[in-house]
């Protein structure tokens, strides 16, 4: 889920060969909660992650992790939730999933299923994680069923 996004084509990015161009209004840049469906355990490792998409940064915070970031200088980990492969059993195979992200300021929490999965501190009030923006759904890979319900989205003043 993206969420305090922008669109647009980034710097330097284009269609693979054989792909058809890139549409800057579909394709996302920005904070990422990622939530992978447990088809193995590699794919399983990334739910609950906090990845910026269509940013140099990547994962920005693997499950587990608390993770600073301050201007100029690259996010640090500065503590832990717990073991990723234990909160990983938070991941519910071939049920619902709750999934919520609060994002205020520059705190952001990722909490899948009522357990806190990672968190990012931006200290830097220029990073793309520290501005208002787009929320979207992201369906990646084909083929591929994606189900979502109850969509809600707060401001918290």
């Amino acid at each position: 889920m993206q969420y305090r996004s922008s669109t647009g084509i980034p710097p330097g990015r284009v269609a693979g060969p054989g792909e058809p161009a890139l549409d800057p209004r579909w394709v996302m840049i920005g904070p990422q909660a990622d939530f992978w469906y447990p088809v193995n355990e590699r794919a399983k490792q990334y739910s609950g992650q906090l990845y910026s998409q269509n940013t140099s940064l990547g994962i920005i915070a693997w499950r587990g992790q608390v993770v600073q970031s301050l201007p100029g200088k690259p996010p640090q980990l500065v503590g832990t939730i717990g073991d990723r492969a234990q909160l990983g059993t938070y991941v519910k195979d071939g049920e619902w999933n709750q999934y919520t992200i609060i994002a205020r300021g520059g705190v952001i929490l990722h909490i899948l299923n009522g357990q806190l999965m990672a968190v990012l501190v931006d200290d830097d009030s220029k990073s793309t994680n520290n501005v208002s923006g787009l929320f979207g759904l992201q369906i990646e890979g084909a083929p591929c069923k994606v189900s979502f319900r109850d969509l809600w989205l707060r401001k918290i003043d």
